[in-house]
């Protein structure tokens, strides 16, 4: 997309040399054909080729609704092509309307632009996750709204806050013993809340028993009760704690009770004797209300009550009923969310 607005540019500033009436006429075809916005006029200088802010809600609206049509026809999901645009058109006006997402100042728009061409460009591909398909998108779409400023700059809301890689940021007080970023002595009011980044704890490092502050960051870590200090993971055969998710590799469970009690031991096939879903494989789920035996979990089409029910590993909230691809939700497919 880069390279194609780049030609854009290129483009526009060569037309500029011919007359004034024929600049105008190229600049209106070539605005359209790189990113479907054509200048508002053709006065001594050319509009932005990225899509403004107030553009956005209706530009990602319609993109993603003409691209989701196909995905919700895959999923039998009820599609209303109006509700669908106005919906989503809505929910986007309201990040730049609430004060405290920090929407319109964060918002990017060559980020925007280049989200709204993929999220269209998606409408004849693939509605599982892959190149080119819908959810593609979203890394390129996540990027629109991010917070730029750096830790120990004065701050709102966390929305503010540039992301770190491996560390949770807030913007909140600094807690003691923490850098405040390079802040000279007392350039902020006492208590004044600023961009603050927490490294994500390793092993052995004190942790909570909640998110945003527990074990997170996918290392294998759950946070130990005891003695709030996060703890590897233990493969099959290693000590585990049956109350306390996490304390098995994924491989595995933590049985609750009998010789091997508080040892991991590996998830269980389809058929076995089971008392919860936890202690089978991923094709498979605990029939805890009739066989308790992992079966296999429910099929796109048939009835469901949560995600843990379906092999896709999503069940509609709406519906009721396991989708074939994870994105195309009756919510989504009629504007109300994700």
């Amino acid at each position: 997309m880069d390279q194609v607005l780049a030609g854009g540019l290129h483009f526009l500033s060569n037309i500029m040399r011919f007359s004034k009436s024929t600049a105008c006429a190229f600049a209106l075809a070539a605005a359209a054909a790189f990113v479907a916005i054509a200048p508002a006029g053709c006065g001594s200088s050319l509009t932005s080729i990225y899509i403004p802010a107030d553009r956005f809600p209706a530009s990602y609206a319609e993109a993603l609704c003409a691209s989701l049509q196909h995905c919700c026809a895959e999923n039998a999901t009820t599609f209303d092509y109006k509700a669908c645009t106005a919906g989503w058109k809505s929910l986007i006006q309201q990040r730049f309307s609430d004060p405290n997402s920090s929407a319109l100042a964060n918002y990017d728009a060559k980020a925007a632009t280049t989200c709204v061409a993929q999220v269209r460009d998606a409408k004849s591909k693939s509605c599982s996750t892959e190149p080119g398909s819908i959810s593609a998108a979203r890394e390129t779409c996540q990027l629109i709204f991010t917070g730029k400023k750096p830790p120990g700059a004065a701050c709102s809301t966390s929305a503010e806050c540039a992301p770190q890689d491996g560390a949770v940021v807030s913007c909140s007080p600094l807690p003691a013993g923490v850098d405040g970023g390079g802040q000279l002595p007392l350039s902020q009011p006492l208590g004044a809340p600023i961009c603050v980044a927490v490294p994500v704890p390793a092993e052995g490092a004190p942790c909570t028993l909640t998110p945003p502050h527990g074990c997170a960051g996918g290392q294998d870590l759950f946070c130990e009760p005891g003695s709030l200090t996060c703890k590897p993971a233990q493969d099959i055969g290693g000590p585990c704690l049956p109350t306390v998710p996490g304390s098995c590799l994924p491989t595995g469970f933590c049985v609750a009770s009998g010789p091997s009690a508080s040892l991991c031991a590996a998830v269980l096939p389809q058929g076995s004797a089971c008392a919860d879903s936890t202690q089978c494989d991923a094709s498979s789920m605990c029939d805890t209300a009739g066989t308790k035996t992992c079966v296999p979990r429910s099929a796109p089409g048939t009835a469901c009550a949560t995600g843990s029910d379906c092999a896709t590993g999503l069940c509609d909230s709406v519906a009721k009923k396991c989708l074939k691809n994870v994105i195309a939700t009756t919510n989504a497919c009629t504007g109300v969310g994700p």
